[in-house]
């Protein structure tokens, strides 16, 4: 197959990939938005700190899947004519040349002595097989060389998910940035357990002291209160 073909199908079997992940995208955007925008209301309800991170996490994790995997789609050069064909509307010229290719390069894959295969094929008639393959494949080559990959695999908008997830995005958007009514609350908690700390650690420290320095059993379980008061305070 000539290099015209090849480097136009190549082309085409990367905007197979662009075109699965944009439809993907457009499939998976509004349940991914809409799933962060249910976890940022929770944490306006309710005074989680976690929730923002989690959002941004679970977005960030389905986009990069997302690319991942449209990059790593395996798509054969006889599915990227097929597609090619059907949207340019050239019947099976891209097909039929990539099949014309993989039966010279291995005239016949299930022979277990493919020399002699060749052999008759280069008898009987031969010639004329091979001006009837070879004007399979200029036909290919002169579609492939006025053709774009663009018009070869256009990319599909459906405006009503796209609508969708805009408005779930930017409903999150506005959850993740927006003034928080539980703010107040966290910021209390948060200087609590900085409070409670505070007092931990000196207490944890004693134990510690104390611990060491124990020598009766009255001094043991001295110790091993401090060290239960400590713990209970840093839960």
């Amino acid at each position: 197959m000539s290099s015209v073909v090849v480097a136009f199908l190549a082309l085409v079997r990367r905007r197979l990939r662009l075109a699965w992940g944009v439809a993907t995208a457009q499939w998976a955007g509004p349940w991914v938005l809409g799933g962060a925008a249910v976890v940022l209301l929770f944490g306006w309800v309710l005074p989680f700190a976690w929730t923002d991170r989690f959002a941004l996490a679970a977005v960030l994790l389905a986009a990069i899947g997302l690319v991942g995997v449209a990059l790593a789609m395996r798509i054969s050069p006889m599915a990227a004519a097929c597609a090619a064909d059907r949207h340019l509307q050239t019947g099976s010229v891209l097909a039929t040349a990539v099949e014309v290719a993989q039966q010279i390069r291995d005239p016949n894959p299930g022979d277990p002595n493919p020399g002699h295969a060749g052999a008759v094929k280069r008898g009987a008639g031969s010639g004329a097989i091979e001006l009837f393959h070879q004007r399979i494949i200029e036909r290919a080559e002169d579609v492939a060389a006025g053709a774009n990959a663009r018009a070869a695999v256009p990319l599909r908008s459906e405006p009503r998910r796209l609508i969708a997830g805009a408005a779930l995005g930017a409903a999150a958007l506005a959850l993740a940035f927006g003034p928080n009514p539980q703010d107040d609350i966290r910021a209390r908690h948060a200087r609590e357990r900085a409070e409670v700390r505070a007092v931990a650690e000196p207490r944890r420290k004693a134990a510690l002291a104390a611990e060491r320095r124990a020598r009766t059993p009255a001094q043991q379980r001295a110790s091993e209160r401090l060290w239960t008061e400590a713990q209970a305070l840093a839960r």
